[in-house]
Order: structure tokens, then sequence, then C-alpha cells
């Protein structure tokens, strides 16, 4: 938890909306762990695949492709 007072300490300055939408976006919304984020990249399709999960609960929270450009 150390890391996300740290985190959120870095972004009292933002507005709330900006600090809201990272706190939703880094954070799980069982338990307020810090999430875990993984990239794969695949230079030969020019794509990005990112999956999210919660260390502490163990779900995956989301897993998303993008295109490189």
């Amino acid at each position: 938890m150390d890391v996300l007072k740290t985190a959120k300490a870095k972004t009292t300055d933002l507005p709330s909306h900006q600090f809201r939408y990272i706190t939703e976006h880094s954070t799980c919304a069982m338990c307020e762990t810090l999430l875990e984020v993984r990239h794969e990249i695949n230079r030969g399709n020019l794509k990005v695949k990112e999956e999210a999960h919660c260390p502490s609960c163990g779900i995956r929270v989301r897993s998303s492709h993008h295109l490189m450009h």
C-alpha cells in the first residue's frame, strides 16, 4: 500500500476528474491494491496486448489490444 500512497501523493495537484480516472485505472475495484500491468509486443503484427490484474485478488481487471503506429 505504500506504493499506492506515493502514487496518490504525486497526483494530488491534479483536477479531481483526472485523479479519479488515474485511481480507477491503476487500482483494484475490489480491494484497492495497485494493479500489475503486463505488455506483450508482437512486432510482426504491430500490436501490443495489455493485461492488468490484481496481485491480491488474483482477478484479471482488463485485457486490451493496441495497434502500434
